[in-house]
């Protein structure tokens, strides 16, 4: 597995990291743990590891101040189930369920990776399915089709622009926050998707939906691609998603939209560092955890390739 060279900036981003709502005196004592537990993760970039480091910190600073661990005579606080369930109740009661489930989960793989013995085996099938899955042709169809009736009825095409350039580009959700209307254009004759931080980078738009996403852009007339002009609220994807979900066949899921990118551009033979560079990622684990998702590979091109020729 090709993993992130700590060397680089996520390692600067960890170890610069210090949390402003724990007093730098009570941080002081266990800053050193938390870093150590967030080198031995897996982020697949740096996005990742921002909406994490506050998660650890404040599971250390939880862990210290109830009394159940003591830096000084236990190198990690107790990564039990238990200790797990009790701090996401207790400590995040105030969150979304979503918010609450996406740190649960994260919390538990770290759990896992350091107190293994606390925890039961990972059943064998989820280890290979615990992704966001791709969508089938079928269910883009579907999307494509409610996305255009809200269209016709509202006369927004926010929708028909978060699904094109979804589906084009595979923005990552965070990248919704600053992508303009006018970030989907033609540049040197060729349509882009022009995204910022944190990972900024353009993208060619893939030809199946560079039309549709340029002319749903369009129509939006310089607002954000997921509708209106404030860049400031929280959770502007999820929010959008709320409302196109209560009367749709399938769930609008940006992070599914990214992955059935990535998974076309796969099945055609995309390079995967050209892959990983365009998803503004750091280490090929989502890569990896979509091989299930990709389509046969036909006999004869396998040969083709292996001799180091073109199919």
């Amino acid at each position: 597995m090709v993993t992130i060279d700590y060397a680089g900036p996520v390692a600067r981003l960890i170890d610069n990291y210090t949390p402003t709502d724990i007093p730098p005196e009570r941080w002081a004592i266990y800053a050193h743990v938390v870093r150590d537990i967030l080198h031995a993760c897996d982020f697949d970039g740096l996005s990742s590891v921002r909406n994490n480091t506050s998660l650890v910190a404040a599971y250390c600073d939880n862990a210290y101040t109830s009394g159940i661990w003591d830096p000084g005579s236990r190198h990690y606080p107790p990564l039990s189930p238990t200790h797990v369930e009790a701090f996401c109740r207790d400590v995040l009661a105030d969150q979304s369920t979503r918010s609450q489930g996406r740190h649960r989960s994260w919390l538990r793989t770290i759990g896992r990776r350091h107190e293994p013995a606390s925890w039961p085996p990972p059943n064998e099938r989820y280890g290979h399915t615990s992704i966001v899955e791709p969508h089938p042709q079928r269910e883009v169809q579907q999307l494509w089709a409610h996305a255009t009736n809200l269209t016709a009825t509202t006369g927004n095409p926010r929708y028909q622009a978060v699904i094109a350039v979804g589906l084009a580009a595979g923005p990552h959700p965070q990248d919704y926050r600053d992508l303009w209307a006018d970030n989907i254009h033609i540049v040197n004759g060729v349509p882009v998707a022009d995204f910022g931080a944190p990972n900024p980078r353009r993208i060619p738009l893939h030809h199946t939906w560079a039309d549709r996403a340029l002319d749903a852009c369009h129509q939006l007339d310089g607002q954000l691609v997921v509708g209106g002009t404030n860049n400031t609220r929280e959770g502007m994807m999820s929010r959008a998603a709320e409302q196109f979900n209560r009367r749709a066949a399938v769930r609008l899921n940006a992070t599914r939209l990214r992955h059935t990118w990535m998974v076309t551009l796969l099945n055609e033979g995309c390079p995967v560092d050209v892959l990983a560079d365009a998803a503004g990622i750091d280490s090929l684990r989502t890569i990896e955890r979509l091989r299930p998702y990709l389509d046969p590979r036909p006999a004869s091109h396998t040969v083709a390739w292996l001799q180091g020729r073109r199919p």
